[in-house]
Protein backbone atom coordinates (compact mmCIF):
# COMPACT_ATOMS: atom_id res chain seq x y z
CA UNK A 1 0.00 0.00 0.00
CA UNK A 2 1.19 3.29 -0.73
CA UNK A 3 2.23 5.67 2.34
CA UNK A 4 0.97 9.03 3.19
CA UNK A 5 1.76 11.54 5.63
CA UNK A 6 0.59 11.37 8.94
CA UNK A 7 -0.18 15.22 8.79
CA UNK A 8 -2.74 16.24 6.23
CA UNK A 9 -4.49 19.16 5.29
CA UNK A 10 -8.54 19.90 6.03
CA UNK A 11 -9.69 22.46 2.76
CA UNK A 12 -12.76 23.84 3.24
CA UNK A 13 -15.40 24.41 6.10
CA UNK A 14 -15.56 23.18 9.45
CA UNK A 15 -16.35 20.14 10.22
CA UNK A 16 -15.89 17.34 12.46
CA UNK A 17 -12.88 15.98 13.28
CA UNK A 18 -11.44 13.86 11.21
CA UNK A 19 -14.04 14.68 8.51
CA UNK A 20 -12.00 16.76 6.30
CA UNK A 21 -14.22 18.75 3.16
CA UNK A 22 -11.31 17.78 0.87
CA UNK A 23 -7.49 16.34 1.85
CA UNK A 24 -4.58 16.48 0.16
CA UNK A 25 -1.88 13.85 0.35
CA UNK A 26 1.84 15.51 1.13
CA UNK A 27 4.41 12.89 -0.36
CA UNK A 28 7.12 15.08 -1.56
CA UNK A 29 10.25 16.36 0.12
CA UNK A 30 8.73 20.02 -0.62
CA UNK A 31 5.97 19.43 1.33
CA UNK A 32 7.74 17.90 3.72
CA UNK A 33 10.31 20.78 4.37
CA UNK A 34 7.16 23.07 4.58
CA UNK A 35 5.27 20.84 7.21
CA UNK A 36 8.60 21.20 8.90
CA UNK A 37 8.50 24.74 9.05
CA UNK A 38 4.62 25.59 10.26
CA UNK A 39 4.52 22.93 13.02
CA UNK A 40 5.69 22.80 16.42
CA UNK A 41 9.79 22.08 17.14
CA UNK A 42 9.81 18.11 17.57
CA UNK A 43 6.70 17.44 15.87
CA UNK A 44 7.41 14.05 14.21
CA UNK A 45 6.03 13.47 10.36
CA UNK A 46 6.13 9.61 10.43
CA UNK A 47 5.00 7.68 7.05
CA UNK A 48 2.03 5.26 7.63
CA UNK A 49 -0.95 4.87 5.84
CA UNK A 50 -3.61 7.78 6.44
CA UNK A 51 -6.50 7.53 8.69
CA UNK A 52 -8.91 10.04 9.37
CA UNK A 53 -7.41 10.25 13.06
CA UNK A 54 -4.37 11.73 12.69
CA UNK A 55 -3.20 15.24 13.79
CA UNK A 56 -4.31 17.61 10.67
CA UNK A 57 -3.21 21.13 9.85
CA UNK A 58 -6.56 23.02 9.09
CA UNK A 59 -6.77 25.98 6.87
CA UNK A 60 -10.02 27.46 7.48
CA UNK A 61 -10.92 28.73 4.53
CA UNK A 62 -14.47 30.33 6.40
CA UNK A 63 -12.25 32.38 8.21
CA UNK A 64 -10.77 34.31 5.69
CA UNK A 65 -11.18 38.28 5.88
CA UNK A 66 -10.48 40.56 2.86
CA UNK A 67 -7.54 39.27 0.88
CA UNK A 68 -5.65 42.37 1.22
CA UNK A 69 -5.38 41.61 4.86
CA UNK A 70 -5.43 38.22 5.60
CA UNK A 71 -4.93 35.08 3.83
CA UNK A 72 -6.05 32.43 6.30
CA UNK A 73 -5.81 30.94 9.65
CA UNK A 74 -3.57 28.11 10.73
CA UNK A 75 -4.04 25.79 13.47
CA UNK A 76 -3.02 22.68 14.41
CA UNK A 77 -5.52 20.42 15.74
CA UNK A 78 -3.64 18.26 17.68
CA UNK A 79 -1.27 20.46 19.74
CA UNK A 80 -0.29 24.27 20.15
CA UNK A 81 2.76 25.75 18.11
CA UNK A 82 3.98 29.54 17.36
CA UNK A 83 2.29 31.55 15.40
CA UNK A 84 3.18 31.61 11.88
CA UNK A 85 4.00 34.76 9.85
CA UNK A 86 0.83 35.71 8.09
CA UNK A 87 2.83 36.26 4.96
CA UNK A 88 3.89 32.49 5.37
CA UNK A 89 0.34 31.34 6.48
CA UNK A 90 -0.76 33.36 3.12
CA UNK A 91 1.86 31.69 1.09
CA UNK A 92 1.66 28.35 2.51
CA UNK A 93 -1.81 28.09 1.74
CA UNK A 94 -1.23 29.85 -1.79
CA UNK A 95 1.16 26.96 -2.06
CA UNK A 96 -1.78 24.70 -0.94
CA UNK A 97 -4.52 25.56 -3.00
CA UNK A 98 -1.78 25.50 -6.39
CA UNK A 99 -1.07 21.76 -5.84
CA UNK A 100 -4.77 21.09 -5.96
CA UNK A 101 -6.49 19.90 -9.22
CA UNK A 102 -8.38 23.48 -10.45
CA UNK A 103 -6.44 25.17 -7.67
CA UNK A 104 -6.55 28.82 -9.43
CA UNK A 105 -10.16 28.36 -10.29
CA UNK A 106 -10.69 27.48 -6.57
CA UNK A 107 -8.44 30.37 -5.50
CA UNK A 108 -10.85 32.33 -7.60
CA UNK A 109 -13.88 31.80 -6.05
CA UNK A 110 -12.51 32.14 -2.35
CA UNK A 111 -11.51 36.01 -3.60
CA UNK A 112 -15.15 36.47 -5.17
CA UNK A 113 -16.48 35.27 -1.75
CA UNK A 114 -14.10 37.37 0.56
CA UNK A 115 -15.23 40.96 -1.70
CA UNK A 116 -11.52 40.91 -3.44
CA UNK A 117 -14.37 41.70 -6.48
CA UNK A 118 -16.72 44.02 -5.12
CA UNK A 119 -17.81 47.66 -6.30
CA UNK A 120 -15.44 49.55 -4.34
CA UNK A 121 -12.14 47.05 -5.49
CA UNK A 122 -13.50 47.04 -8.95
CA UNK A 123 -13.60 50.85 -9.52
CA UNK A 124 -10.34 51.90 -7.58
CA UNK A 125 -8.63 49.25 -10.10
CA UNK A 126 -10.58 51.22 -13.00
CA UNK A 127 -9.55 54.27 -11.62
CA UNK A 128 -5.88 53.36 -11.03
CA UNK A 129 -5.74 51.82 -14.27
CA UNK A 130 -7.28 54.56 -16.52
CA UNK A 131 -4.87 56.82 -15.18
CA UNK A 132 -1.87 55.05 -16.67
CA UNK A 133 -3.51 54.52 -19.71
CA UNK A 134 -3.97 58.67 -19.83
CA UNK A 135 -0.50 59.14 -19.36
CA UNK A 136 0.08 56.32 -22.19
CA UNK A 137 -2.59 57.51 -24.05
CA UNK A 138 -0.79 61.24 -24.39
CA UNK A 139 2.80 59.91 -25.24
CA UNK A 140 0.91 57.27 -27.85
CA UNK A 141 -2.58 57.58 -29.00
CA UNK A 142 -4.67 54.19 -28.39
CA UNK A 143 -7.47 54.77 -31.04
CA UNK A 144 -7.32 52.59 -33.82
CA UNK A 145 -4.04 51.01 -32.60
CA UNK A 146 -4.01 46.86 -33.16
CA UNK A 147 -2.80 45.85 -29.29
CA UNK A 148 -1.20 42.84 -27.79
CA UNK A 149 -2.35 42.43 -24.06
CA UNK A 150 -0.51 40.34 -21.60
CA UNK A 151 -2.70 38.54 -19.11
CA UNK A 152 -6.31 40.45 -18.95
CA UNK A 153 -6.42 37.80 -15.66
CA UNK A 154 -10.88 37.16 -14.44
CA UNK A 155 -12.25 40.25 -15.34
CA UNK A 156 -10.19 41.81 -18.05
CA UNK A 157 -9.43 45.25 -16.14
CA UNK A 158 -7.13 46.32 -18.88
CA UNK A 159 -9.11 45.47 -21.68
CA UNK A 160 -11.92 46.77 -20.85
CA UNK A 161 -10.23 50.11 -21.12
CA UNK A 162 -8.31 49.55 -23.88
CA UNK A 163 -11.58 49.29 -25.79
CA UNK A 164 -12.51 52.14 -23.59
CA UNK A 165 -10.13 54.06 -25.43
CA UNK A 166 -10.64 52.87 -28.73
CA UNK A 167 -8.07 50.22 -29.65
CA UNK A 168 -8.88 49.19 -32.83
CA UNK A 169 -8.13 45.36 -31.93
CA UNK A 170 -7.00 43.95 -28.90
CA UNK A 171 -5.06 40.39 -28.87
CA UNK A 172 -5.44 39.06 -25.41
CA UNK A 173 -2.79 36.43 -24.33
CA UNK A 174 -3.04 34.23 -21.09
CA UNK A 175 -1.89 31.28 -19.80
CA UNK A 176 -5.43 30.05 -18.79
CA UNK A 177 -8.92 31.04 -19.85
CA UNK A 178 -9.40 32.85 -17.31
CA UNK A 179 -11.82 35.28 -18.49
CA UNK A 180 -15.63 35.00 -17.48
CA UNK A 181 -19.07 37.23 -19.18
CA UNK A 182 -20.66 37.79 -15.74
CA UNK A 183 -16.64 39.35 -14.07
CA UNK A 184 -16.66 41.45 -17.61
CA UNK A 185 -20.26 42.70 -17.88
CA UNK A 186 -19.27 43.66 -13.32
CA UNK A 187 -16.85 45.29 -14.13
CA UNK A 188 -18.34 47.47 -17.28
CA UNK A 189 -21.53 48.10 -14.70
CA UNK A 190 -19.30 49.64 -12.41
CA UNK A 191 -17.65 51.92 -14.87
CA UNK A 192 -21.49 53.10 -16.14
CA UNK A 193 -22.23 53.37 -12.50
CA UNK A 194 -19.29 55.66 -11.92
CA UNK A 195 -19.02 57.23 -15.12
CA UNK A 196 -18.05 60.51 -13.95
CA UNK A 197 -14.98 58.98 -11.80
CA UNK A 198 -13.80 57.01 -14.86
CA UNK A 199 -14.09 59.80 -17.09
CA UNK A 200 -12.19 62.25 -15.03
CA UNK A 201 -9.62 59.68 -14.28
CA UNK A 202 -9.39 58.52 -18.29
CA UNK A 203 -9.86 61.88 -20.15
CA UNK A 204 -12.88 60.20 -21.69
CA UNK A 205 -16.17 61.50 -22.61
CA UNK A 206 -18.89 60.00 -19.98
CA UNK A 207 -21.08 59.94 -23.68
CA UNK A 208 -18.38 57.31 -24.95
CA UNK A 209 -17.87 55.35 -21.88
CA UNK A 210 -21.54 54.72 -20.59
CA UNK A 211 -21.68 54.30 -24.68
CA UNK A 212 -19.62 51.20 -24.84
CA UNK A 213 -20.44 49.77 -21.10
CA UNK A 214 -23.78 49.90 -22.32
CA UNK A 215 -23.27 47.61 -25.33
CA UNK A 216 -20.84 45.37 -23.68
CA UNK A 217 -23.98 44.99 -20.58
CA UNK A 218 -26.32 43.54 -23.49
CA UNK A 219 -24.07 40.57 -24.88
CA UNK A 220 -25.12 37.28 -24.43
CA UNK A 221 -22.12 35.43 -24.45
CA UNK A 222 -18.37 36.01 -24.20
CA UNK A 223 -18.15 35.39 -27.54
CA UNK A 224 -20.80 38.15 -28.49
CA UNK A 225 -19.24 40.46 -25.84
CA UNK A 226 -15.67 39.71 -27.84
CA UNK A 227 -16.81 40.50 -31.31
CA UNK A 228 -17.87 44.33 -29.44
CA UNK A 229 -15.14 44.92 -28.00
CA UNK A 230 -13.04 43.65 -31.30
CA UNK A 231 -11.05 41.17 -28.83
CA UNK A 232 -9.11 37.95 -30.01
CA UNK A 233 -8.73 35.95 -26.87
CA UNK A 234 -6.00 33.73 -26.90
CA UNK A 235 -6.09 31.43 -23.74
CA UNK A 236 -3.95 29.03 -22.97
CA UNK A 237 -1.50 30.74 -24.85
CA UNK A 238 2.03 32.01 -24.71
CA UNK A 239 2.65 35.54 -25.49
CA UNK A 240 6.82 34.95 -26.26
CA UNK A 241 5.25 32.68 -28.99
CA UNK A 242 2.09 34.95 -30.51
CA UNK A 243 2.04 33.40 -33.98
CA UNK A 244 1.08 36.85 -34.98
CA UNK A 245 2.85 37.94 -38.57
CA UNK A 246 6.22 40.12 -38.61
CA UNK A 247 5.58 43.85 -37.70
CA UNK A 248 1.85 43.38 -36.92
CA UNK A 249 0.95 45.19 -33.82
CA UNK A 250 1.22 48.80 -32.74
CA UNK A 251 1.58 48.32 -28.99
CA UNK A 252 2.25 45.57 -26.41
CA UNK A 253 1.08 45.98 -22.91
CA UNK A 254 0.73 44.84 -19.40
CA UNK A 255 -0.11 45.83 -16.23
CA UNK A 256 1.26 44.22 -13.28
CA UNK A 257 2.01 40.90 -14.66
CA UNK A 258 5.95 41.08 -15.72
CA UNK A 259 6.71 40.53 -11.82
CA UNK A 260 4.96 37.34 -11.94
CA UNK A 261 7.62 35.85 -15.08
CA UNK A 262 11.01 34.43 -14.43
CA UNK A 263 13.33 36.26 -16.20
CA UNK A 264 13.74 33.90 -19.17
CA UNK A 265 10.85 33.81 -20.39
CA UNK A 266 10.46 37.58 -19.90
CA UNK A 267 13.62 37.61 -22.27
CA UNK A 268 11.45 35.59 -24.50
CA UNK A 269 8.52 37.59 -24.56
CA UNK A 270 10.56 40.73 -25.17
CA UNK A 271 12.19 38.79 -28.52
CA UNK A 272 8.88 38.39 -29.62
CA UNK A 273 7.19 41.66 -28.63
CA UNK A 274 10.20 43.21 -30.76
CA UNK A 275 9.34 40.87 -33.42
CA UNK A 276 6.16 41.44 -33.78
CA UNK A 277 5.70 45.48 -33.34
CA UNK A 278 5.69 47.66 -36.06
CA UNK A 279 8.36 50.14 -36.79
CA UNK A 280 6.40 52.95 -35.11
CA UNK A 281 5.06 50.77 -31.88
CA UNK A 282 5.79 50.62 -28.67
CA UNK A 283 5.77 48.36 -25.75
CA UNK A 284 4.26 49.65 -22.51
CA UNK A 285 4.52 47.86 -18.70
CA UNK A 286 3.56 48.65 -15.68
CA UNK A 287 5.43 46.06 -13.57
CA UNK A 288 5.48 46.21 -9.81
CA UNK A 289 8.75 45.88 -8.26
CA UNK A 290 7.21 45.36 -4.75
CA UNK A 291 6.10 42.72 -2.51
CA UNK A 292 2.85 41.43 -2.96
CA UNK A 293 2.65 40.38 0.47
CA UNK A 294 3.07 43.85 1.79
CA UNK A 295 -0.59 43.66 3.51
CA UNK A 296 -0.31 40.62 4.82
CA UNK A 297 1.38 41.56 7.68
CA UNK A 298 5.24 42.98 6.00
CA UNK A 299 4.30 46.80 6.84
CA UNK A 300 6.41 47.16 3.74
CA UNK A 301 6.77 46.40 0.44
CA UNK A 302 10.77 45.41 0.28
CA UNK A 303 10.47 42.49 3.10
CA UNK A 304 11.09 39.79 0.34
CA UNK A 305 14.62 41.68 0.15
CA UNK A 306 15.82 40.17 3.40
CA UNK A 307 15.84 36.21 1.96
CA UNK A 308 17.57 34.19 -0.15
CA UNK A 309 16.71 32.90 -3.31
CA UNK A 310 16.73 29.33 -1.95
CA UNK A 311 14.60 30.43 0.83
CA UNK A 312 11.99 32.73 -1.55
CA UNK A 313 11.64 30.10 -3.67
CA UNK A 314 10.76 27.72 -1.15
CA UNK A 315 7.74 29.95 0.40
CA UNK A 316 7.03 31.04 -3.17
CA UNK A 317 8.22 29.12 -5.42
CA UNK A 318 5.03 27.82 -6.86
CA UNK A 319 2.65 28.82 -10.62
CA UNK A 320 0.05 30.76 -8.33
CA UNK A 321 2.18 32.85 -5.95
CA UNK A 322 5.72 33.42 -7.81
CA UNK A 323 7.30 37.28 -8.17
CA UNK A 324 10.60 37.49 -9.97
CA UNK A 325 11.86 40.04 -7.17
CA UNK A 326 14.01 42.07 -10.16
CA UNK A 327 14.76 45.35 -9.59
CA UNK A 328 14.60 48.21 -12.50
CA UNK A 329 17.82 47.95 -13.20
CA UNK A 330 17.26 44.16 -13.84
CA UNK A 331 14.73 44.92 -16.54
CA UNK A 332 15.98 47.70 -18.43
CA UNK A 333 19.72 45.76 -18.13
CA UNK A 334 17.83 43.28 -20.22
CA UNK A 335 16.17 45.46 -22.43
CA UNK A 336 19.59 46.97 -23.21
CA UNK A 337 21.35 43.62 -23.85
CA UNK A 338 18.27 42.71 -26.47
CA UNK A 339 19.20 45.85 -28.38
CA UNK A 340 15.91 47.33 -27.33
CA UNK A 341 15.46 51.06 -27.07
CA UNK A 342 13.85 52.37 -23.77
CA UNK A 343 11.41 55.80 -24.90
CA UNK A 344 10.06 56.37 -21.44
CA UNK A 345 10.32 55.38 -17.81
CA UNK A 346 9.61 56.58 -14.37
CA UNK A 347 9.24 54.98 -11.35
CA UNK A 348 7.26 54.93 -7.78
CA UNK A 349 8.90 55.46 -4.84
CA UNK A 350 7.38 55.37 -1.12
CA UNK A 351 8.75 56.82 1.79
CA UNK A 352 8.10 53.55 3.62
CA UNK A 353 10.13 51.72 1.44
CA UNK A 354 12.95 53.81 1.45
CA UNK A 355 12.68 53.88 5.49
CA UNK A 356 12.59 49.77 5.72
CA UNK A 357 15.29 49.50 3.24
CA UNK A 358 17.59 51.53 5.46
CA UNK A 359 16.30 49.68 8.88
CA UNK A 360 16.36 45.92 7.93
CA UNK A 361 18.84 43.62 6.87
CA UNK A 362 19.20 43.09 2.90
CA UNK A 363 20.37 39.48 1.72
CA UNK A 364 23.75 39.57 -0.21
CA UNK A 365 22.31 38.97 -3.28
CA UNK A 366 20.34 42.44 -3.63
CA UNK A 367 23.16 44.66 -1.43
CA UNK A 368 24.74 45.92 -5.54
CA UNK A 369 21.66 48.04 -5.24
CA UNK A 370 21.04 51.29 -4.51
CA UNK A 371 18.72 52.26 -1.87
CA UNK A 372 16.15 53.92 -4.38
CA UNK A 373 16.68 50.74 -6.68
CA UNK A 374 15.83 48.62 -3.85
CA UNK A 375 12.63 50.79 -2.12
CA UNK A 376 10.99 51.38 -5.80
CA UNK A 377 7.65 49.68 -6.19
CA UNK A 378 6.72 50.20 -9.76
CA UNK A 379 8.46 50.89 -13.31
CA UNK A 380 6.93 52.13 -15.77
CA UNK A 381 7.95 51.91 -18.68
CA UNK A 382 7.91 51.94 -22.61
CA UNK A 383 10.34 50.77 -24.70
CA UNK A 384 10.76 49.39 -28.92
Amino acid sequence: MQEQADLHLEIGAPCAEGRAAKTLSLMDQSATRILRSVTAPGTRIRQRPYAASLPAIRIDLTRLSSYSTSMTTISETSRSRPALPLWKAKAFAQWTLSHLPFGETLNHSLQRARGAFNDTNRLQVLVSQAGYLRALNGRFPLAGKSVVEIGPGWQGVGTLLLHLFGAGRIIAYDHQPHLRLIMMQGLAAVASDHVDKIAAASGLTSTSIKDKTDRIAACASLDELFKVMHVDYRAPADAAATGLPDHSVDLVYSYGVLEHIDAASLRAIFVESSRILSPEGRSSHNIGLHDHFQSAGCGNGVNFLRYSQGTWDFWCGNAMLYHNRLRAPDYLTMLASLGAETIWQDRELTDANIAAVKNMPIHPDFQRYSTDDLAASHLYVDFR
